[in-house]
């Protein structure tokens, strides 16, 4: 078991809530989700580990703010080299993570860089990490009795070509369908474990080496999820190029049971850094959708959204402010977030004044 220290400096915090290059170490960006929790080698399997706090499906947030799995919120982030915590990559429990490239192949070069980082909130150390490469990170708890595991979401269009690559080499015996079924969860790890993992896991880590192996058509500049949102039994994928900055250049729906997203169009035009990630209530029932610079905002419940978004109703609410003045000057909407089930907070720039609303829903 490694022993532990804070590290020594802690560097300067960012400023306005975002953040700084620490030295040479990179900073992760974009929404990573727990994919995996595995015990140390050597840990006994009934052992509580008393320090993990994580769960499959939990996500971590490096945007604008950094929001870890446990719902910690941080207004200023950044990270600091930290070389200790990249032994871990030698336990055998973390092989998959570790996968090389295939030489002589159509890839992209070896992809894993193991860097070691500390994670600074608010100007307290709160976690170290190992970022494997650009899409896989690895956080040791604080007792080093267990790993978590995080990956960034796959493009649905990426899904699909994982899948078929799969099954034409006869690793996958099931019709690609874009959902991580069981049957492709356990195709995932048997390719890995034929690429070098030591073990068969229960769900491999989905590396860039893991990926470049299948040859699979790679496209930096194609849309990708930057964000994932969950409301009532309804998913909303927010999809961008520059996921670090957090902003998105549209927005589409995942209903269950439906294999295809449904995307979202806007009445009139939203611009990538206009995008509302608060989108859904508190109770997830209903879902907020900006429609112009200039307003208004769409409400619209959950259950009728599908109906909604292929044109065959109306809104359930629509939330605006007229224009003001002699010239009928249109007010900027901008800020919208939800304050409670049925209420949300706006605010409207005109004329060099800033005005901030209330709308609460008339049942």
């Amino acid at each position: 078991m490694r022993v532990r220290g804070w590290p020594a400096i802690l560097i300067g915090s960012s400023i306005c809530g975002s953040w700084i290059e620490a030295g040479a170490a990179p900073l992760p960006s974009g929404d990573y989700f727990v994919v995996s929790v595995r015990r140390s080698t050597g840990v006994s399997g009934s052992k509580v580990d008393p320090a993990l706090d994580a769960e499959l499906g939990d996500h971590v947030s490096f945007g604008t703010s950094l929001v870890w799995w446990n719902g910690k919120r941080c207004a200023t982030w950044t990270v600091d080299e930290d070389t200790e915590i990249t032994s871990i990559v030698d336990d055998p429990i973390l092989s998959d993570t570790q996968i090389a490239p295939i030489e002589g192949t159509s890839t992209t070069g070896d992809r894993v860089a193991n860097e070691g980082l500390w994670v600074i909130c608010d100007g307290g150390p709160i976690s170290e990490i190992v970022a494997v490469d650009d899409r896989v990170i690895i956080a040791e708890t604080p007792s080093s009795m267990s790993y978590v595991i995080l990956e960034k979401a796959l493009h649905a269009n990426d899904i699909l070509s994982f899948q078929k690559r799969l099954a034409d080499m006869k690793f996958l015996d099931a019709d690609p369908d874009v959902e991580w079924s069981e049957e492709t969860l356990a195709a995932v790890s048997s390719y890995a474990q034929y690429r070098g993992a030591e073990y068969r896991f229960e769900r491999a880590a989905i590396t860039g080496n893991l990926i470049d192996g299948l040859s699979l058509p790679v496209d930096r500049d194609r849309p990708t999820p930057v964000k994932i949102v969950y409301g009532d039994a309804v998913s909303a994928y927010f999809y961008g190029t520059e996921p670090g900055l957090q902003i998105a250049d549209f927005l589409a729906f995942r209903f269950p049971g439906e294999k295809r997203e449904v995307r979202f169009h806007p009445t009139g035009s939203v611009q990538p850094w206009e995008w509302q990630l608060d989108l859904f209530s508190p109770d997830g029932s209903k879902v907020l959708l900006p429609q112009d610079h200039f307003g208004p905002y769409h409400v619209v419940r959950t259950e009728n959204l599908k109906a909604y978004l292929r044109g065959g109703r109306t809104p359930d609410f629509i939330i605006s402010q007229p224009r003001t003045g002699e010239n009928a000057v249109a007010a900027v909407h901008h800020d919208a977030r939800w304050v409670s089930n049925d209420s949300i907070r706006y605010e409207t720039t005109c004329c060099g004044e800033t005005v901030e609303h209330v709308w609460t829903m008339d049942h």
